[in-house]
């Protein structure tokens, strides 16, 4: 990979393991590339040669076919005054296929405003990459393995938007009120929309606006 370029972490050397199981068994393909192990995590070498671990491959979040490093998004978000710890993970969209969330961990257990964030995100990252989804809790899940099941986590949680089933709109609601219901229902919304709510602030995405 280019310099910077993020890729998957690949061992070899003498006191690089060969294969699974007992002696003689077939080692999996899938975790080799010729004398090449590949670990499964993903980084990049930056300009004085330090490799840097950005993450792992099973933890991208599949946004509309973008493969997205989560952990990439939760530095920039750590760089917010009011965020202590940040963890992102996918959430499933109809649209998308995955949806970006993220727990937020704040000083003293408050609250930020999500537009907020989601702006501050976006001054620092990729549009498709702002998360679209927040949540905000005291203290941040901490398996006892240590090992952190991103693609679980929502459901674990229970953290899974509403139904985004359609509503009917009475023949006698006004066309600001139909929107209103429209936007509540394609964003997930658990309050009603206010007349000063921008589309894409609230995580609106182009193809939730068709």
């Amino acid at each position: 990979m280019a310099q910077g370029e993020q890729g998957e972490i690949a061992l070899s050397g003498a006191n690089v393991f060969r294969g699974y199981g007992p002696p003689g068994a077939t080692p999996e393909r899938s975790s080799f590339h010729a004398t090449w192990f590949r670990t499964g995590d993903l980084g990049f070498v930056d300009e004085e040669g330090y490799l840097h671990v950005t993450g792992r491959l099973g933890e991208r979040i599949n946004r509309g076919g973008e493969k997205i490093a989560p952990r990439a998004i939760e530095a920039a978000l750590r760089e917010h005054p009011q965020v202590e710890e940040a963890l992102c993970f996918p959430i499933p969209d109809p649209s998308l296929g995955e949806e970006i969330g993220a727990l937020i961990k704040t000083p003293g257990g408050g609250v930020v405003d999500a537009r907020e964030l989601r702006r501050f995100a976006a001054t620092r990252l990729a549009p498709t990459r702002v998360p679209r989804f927040f949540w905000f809790r005291e203290q941040l899940p901490q398996p006892a393995s240590g090992k952190l099941n991103r693609r679980a986590l929502a459901e674990e949680l229970g953290l899974l938007p509403d139904s985004r089933e359609a509503h009917d709109v009475s023949p006698g609601a006004g066309t600001r009120d139909a929107l209103r219901e429209i936007w509540q229902d394609q964003l997930g919304l658990e309050r009603a929309t206010r007349d000063d709510d921008r589309f894409f602030d609230l995580g609106g995405t182009s193809l939730g606006l068709v």
